[in-house]
């Protein structure tokens, strides 16, 4: 008797949960066209936000997506990132290198590269000749990084022409 009890619990449970589903996925369809009703009608531009993941070889898939949407003339009003979705974001918004150049940066960067610039950090500079020729691009992407977040924090204005 016990058994049949659960089985039947289980049963109804599996059926809430699929009307749950069923209700979610409706909710969702009604929300869709509810939103492309709004923005069919609505009189103010759409904003996009984009937020690129973390994760070293998603930093690739980063600028693959970035490419879709600048080749699609879709324009990025906020853009975000965390980890290598970060650095991607940084170099593209703030740097403002071009999709071409972060193609090319990734084609050419390797890991020991990293490793060396690390090691620079870590003994704080006292191979820095040695090491910043062993650490490709790093160096020089670092710099104009810092050179952007300066003028930034000086109050400058920065102007992006949007062709990147």
């Amino acid at each position: 008797m016990k058994g049949a009890t659960v089985g039947k619990g289980a049963q109804s449970k599996r059926i809430a949960n699929e009307v749950d589903w069923q209700l979610t996925v409706q909710a969702q369809n009604a929300l869709a066209k509810s939103a492309r009703e709004w923005l069919a009608e609505s009189q103010s531009p759409v904003r996009i936000g984009l937020v690129l993941s973390g994760g070293g070889l998603r930093g690739a898939s980063d600028v693959g997506v970035l490419q879709q949407l600048v080749e699609h003339d879709i324009p990025i009003d906020v853009i975000v990132g965390s980890s290598a979705g970060a650095i991607i974001t940084a170099y593209y918004a703030a740097v403002g290198l071009t999709l071409s150049e972060l193609v090319r940066d990734a084609e050419n960067f390797q890991g020991r590269h990293l490793l060396a610039h690390c090691l620079n950090v870590r003994l704080r500079g006292r191979m820095f000749r040695t090491l910043s020729k062993l650490s490709g691009l790093i160096p020089e992407r670092l710099a104009q990084l810092v050179d952007r977040t300066n003028e930034l924090y000086s109050g400058h204005a920065i102007l992006l022409d949007g062709s990147a």
